[in-house]
């Protein structure tokens, strides 16, 4: 494994959480350590495997990273305490953010893909100990200029117009008012520590103050609802120039990262954005 030590770890309030450090054989040589996050009910290894390959790949550059299971997913069982799952959630990363800081400086970067990211935006202003986040299609509110560029796409799609003369359109209007309401999870479901447009202009106008940078990764996986890079800043209530922003756009990588180039590329885009700060 080329200089990479890993070993499991028992952790968390009543020890039902289960994770994995990936470390420096030699030990850590970075003062920051890596904490990789869930993505939804995905266990410990992600997406394709991308945490693997990333706690791995920053192991090998000087970082202890941890990856492991939410309370209730993969190899981690539920507490027996009482609890919402938003707050079960947000005590799990709070045990993993003391763990994997422990011995080193205690402060610590979040790494999240989707409902991952959304997790660490969720709870990094109201920690001190988080110094950096990394977050890979995160939740991205709509803006006028979403709205303009989604009018155009419509214009200029043949399968709209076809709708349009079809009737079909008019059908799809009638049957989403009038068809049974449609089912939307609780706001504390896991993964979902989602924030409304104002709460998430305000937690990153905290994190711009205190300096914490945060590394976007847009794929073309989120097209959905983020189709420009300025998008990201605007709905966080940025400047594109803001010093703690970063966004890269990899419209040709889909959200699962499944081609192994667009995950190569992914760890060294990581790799060097930590080595500007971390040392």
């Amino acid at each position: 494994m080329g200089g990479v030590s890993e070993r499991g770890v028992v952790f968390g309030r009543e020890n039902n959480l289960l994770g994995i450090f990936s470390e420096p054989a030699g030990g850590a040589s970075r003062p920051l350590s890596v904490v990789l996050l869930n993505a939804g009910i995905i266990h410990r290894v992600g997406a394709s495997r991308f945490i693997v390959e990333m706690a791995r790949a920053l192991a090998e550059a000087g970082f202890r990273t941890l990856r492991f299971d939410l309370s209730g997913i993969g190899d981690s069982a539920l507490p027996r305490r009482q609890g919402t799952l938003a707050e079960i959630v947000r005590q799990d990363i709070d045990d993993a953010i003391t763990l994997a800081g422990e011995g080193l400086s205690g402060d610590v970067v979040l790494v999240g893909l989707c409902s991952g990211a959304d997790n660490a935006f969720h709870i990094a202003p109201d920690d001190p100990r988080v110094r950096g986040l990394v977050l890979i299609d995160p939740m991205v509110h709509e803006t006028p200029g979403f709205r303009r560029r989604k009018r155009m796409e419509r214009l200029t799609s043949a399968r709209s117009w076809f709708n349009i003369f079809s009737g079909r359109s008019l059908w799809l209007r009638i049957k989403e008012r009038v068809g049974p309401e449609k089912h939307v999870l609780p706001p504390d479901h896991y993964g979902l520590l989602t924030d409304a447009p104002d709460e998430m202009r305000r937690k990153a106008a905290i994190l711009e103050q205190r300096g914490v940078p945060m590394l976007h990764v847009i794929t073309g996986g989120a097209h959905g609802y983020c189709k420009y890079p300025g998008q990201v800043a605007e709905s966080l209530g940025l400047a594109m120039n803001s010093p703690v922003l970063n966004i890269h756009w990899r419209p040709q990588a889909n959200h699962l990262l499944s081609d192994r180039s667009d995950r190569q590329w992914l760890n060294d885009t990581v790799k060097a954005w930590l080595g500007e700060f971390a040392d």
